[in-house]
């Protein structure tokens, strides 16, 4: 799977045959056979196991810090750094998340499985910001997650498309937590 991200990440999914793979990973074709039916499943796999890892990361940096928004800070921090270093993952994740959504069966039931997954970790920790009344308990919190979860998917992007738009994770944090009022920065209105 590390040969197939490799490869994946340097050309084109149609341009990456399954003898490339083999002679990356130094095992036979057969041998990829054996746990992949065909290259289109070795690409899903590959993809979601990018979940697993950021899972991981999210539950382990969120144990971290006592403090809840340090913690959230840290969290989003760690999630953009996984995509800035491991961007053609993150094209990866994309393309399975897009391919599940017209499918049916196994890889649209293993991406949600996965996606859910990452949001789980994430929802565990704004359960820590609701104890500490930093995060509203009118919205359930899975919801809340798949929002802070896009607003990094966006920074990233947009990132990407205008490399002058910077915003730093404490913004993303202020903004996920207060909105874009302009009481929400900590300004007074009267100041």
């Amino acid at each position: 799977m590390q040969a197939a991200e490799e490869l994946f990440s340097r050309g084109r999914f149609h341009e990456v045959k399954m003898e490339d793979v083999a002679r990356k990973a130094g095992v036979g074709k057969g041998t990829i056979y054996r746990y992949f039916k065909d290259k289109d499943d070795l690409f899903t796999e590959v993809a979601l196991a990018g979940y697993d890892e950021l899972c991981e990361m999210v539950r382990t940096e969120s144990g971290r810090s006592t403090d809840f928004r340090t913690a959230l800070v840290n969290v989003c921090r760690r999630v953009s750094e996984f995509h800035r270093l491991r961007r053609q993952l993150m094209s990866m994740q994309q393309a399975a998340e897009r391919r599940a959504l017209w499918q049916h069966g196994r890889m649209k039931e293993r991406w949600r499985q996965k996606r859910h997954a990452l949001v789980a970790a994430v929802s565990d920790l704004l359960g820590e910001g609701r104890l500490t009344g930093e995060i509203r308990d009118d919205l359930p919190l899975d919801v809340l997650a798949v929002f802070l979860l896009s607003m990094l998917r966006t920074r990233g992007w947009a990132g990407r498309i205008d490399p002058g738009f910077r915003i730093g994770h404490e913004a993303v944090v202020d903004l996920f937590l207060n909105g874009v009022s302009p009481k929400a920065g900590g300004k007074d209105e009267k100041a």
